[in-house]
């Protein structure tokens, strides 16, 4: 299961991508938003302590325009860097996200039995320690699966072969009268 060829989509987790991206352009709007109202009440306040010495209050249309005039880069600078910024975040989710669609497709591949390959993540990828503990799971798990040695296997004794040989002949005669359950509905 190594893959040495780069992932074809970058959005594969709609969960994790999904809610780190929006909540991201979340915090970029209130930002923002809130730096465009700290902006304008600095520049409304000498204005307003102006308009109540003087006794003339100023147009407030006039001055939000001439604050957009004067600030048009802080406000189109933002927008101009959010698409970037997010493509970026994606990217970066990516590498998280990418190695853990990974780690689940393995886990399903092992609870519905079939064989699991050491997982190799791609150069960039972050989880590189779950990496290293998910292989070190499958060669554990692998180890306690296989027999140690073909002594295992084999009677120990004379007495045991007998032993075993009885046990093999009594599921038999069980299989065929239909009294061994578990047997019986593997055949049927």
């Amino acid at each position: 299961m190594t893959q040495k060829t780069a992932r074809k989509k970058i959005y594969v987790n709609p969960e994790i991508q999904g809610k780190i991206v929006a909540r991201l352009a979340k915090y970029w709007i209130f930002y923002h938003v809130g730096l465009w109202l700290i902006l304008f009440a600095n520049d409304l306040v000498p204005h307003l302590i102006d308009g109540l010495l003087n006794n003339s209050w100023p147009a407030l249309g006039n001055l939000c325009l001439n604050f957009a005039r004067e600030n048009v880069v802080v406000l189109t600078l933002p927008i101009l860097l959010f698409p970037a910024i997010l493509w970026d975040i994606t990217q970066l989710t990516h590498k998280v996200a990418g190695p853990l669609v990974r780690f689940r497709n393995a886990l399903q591949q092992l609870a519905s039995g079939q064989p699991v390959e050491r997982i190799k993540l791609r150069k960039g990828d972050l989880l590189s320690d779950f990496q290293d503990a998910f292989n070190q799971f499958l060669d554990s798990d692998r180890q306690r699966r296989a027999p140690s040695s073909k002594a295992e296997l084999k009677p120990k004794s004379p007495s045991q072969e007998h032993a075993i040989l009885d046990d093999l002949k009594q599921l038999n005669v069980d299989v065929r009268e239909g009294e061994c359950q578990p047997c019986a509905a593997a055949l049927h």
